[in-house]
């Protein structure tokens, strides 16, 4: 059971979130490229088990099983995507909203 769901895709969203807000936060830090912290973070996320499955299944010719188990494989990696990319996103907002006011605080 997870803490904020017990639904692996969820998971995967939540977590790409945070490693993605470490990533960024670390850049400005360390005054380098947010890739730098960001693929590290993710490379433990990907869903090799997942997709080790969905391989078993079609050399297995459980074609039902296999098809279901690489739309849940799908589903794991859109869940990363979309949370690198929503945090990205605001992260990006915030950043223009605050470097507006600065240039309208001078």
């Amino acid at each position: 059971m997870g803490l904020c769901s017990s639904q692996d895709p969820v998971r995967f969203f939540v977590a790409s979130l945070v490693f993605t807000v470490y990533a960024e936060i670390m850049a400005r830090i360390k005054k380098t490229p947010a890739t730098i912290f960001l693929v590290p973070a993710a490379i433990p996320l990907i869903p090799g088990g997942s997709l080790y499955k969905t391989m078993w299944y079609a050399l297995k010719g459980q074609r039902e099983t296999c098809i279901h188990q690489a739309g849940y494989t799908l589903l794991l990696a859109v869940a990363i995507a979309c949370g690198i990319l929503c945090a990205m996103t605001i992260w990006t907002i915030l950043e223009n909203v605050t470097h507006s006011k600065r240039m309208e605080q001078k």
